[in-house]
C-alpha cells in the first residue's frame, strides 16, 4: 500500500476526504480521455480489471471503431457470449493500450 493510501486509511486527512475523492474522480476522467485520445484503430488493447464478465480480464483485442467516449473492439479469440467476432463496444475504463 502506497504512504497516501496508509494515512488515509490512518484518519489522517479526515477532513479532506471528500476533497481528495473529487480530486481522484477529476484524474480518472482526465486520465480516460488522454488514453481515448491516444487509441486508435487498429491497437491492440488489453481488458483490465474491472472488465466485466470477468472472464474477459487479460483478453486481448483490436480496436476496429471509436466514438465520443467508447470503442468498438473484435477479439483476437473469441469467449462465452462474445463468441461471434462482432465487434464488442465498450467503454475506456475497461481497457488499456498494450504497448
Amino acid at each position: 500500500m502506497s504512504d497516501i493510501t496508509e494515512h488515509i486509511m490512518a484518519g489522517d486527512h479526515d477532513d479532506d476526504l471528500d476533497t481528495i475523492i473529487d480530486a481522484v474522480r477529476s484524474r480518472g476522467k482526465y486520465l480516460d480521455t488522454v488514453t481515448h485520445r491516444t487509441i486508435q484503430i487498429g491497437d491492440t488493447v488489453r481488458f483490465n480489471d474491472q472488465a466485466s464478465p470477468k472472464y474477459m480480464v487479460g483478453l486481448t483485442a483490436t480496436v476496429v471503431g471509436k466514438s465520443r467516449t467508447k470503442v468498438d473492439v473484435e477479439l483476437e479469440e473469441g469467449v462465452g457470449k462474445f463468441e461471434g467476432g462482432v465487434p464488442i463496444n465498450t467503454p475506456m475504463a475497461i481497457i488499456d493500450l498494450e504497448k
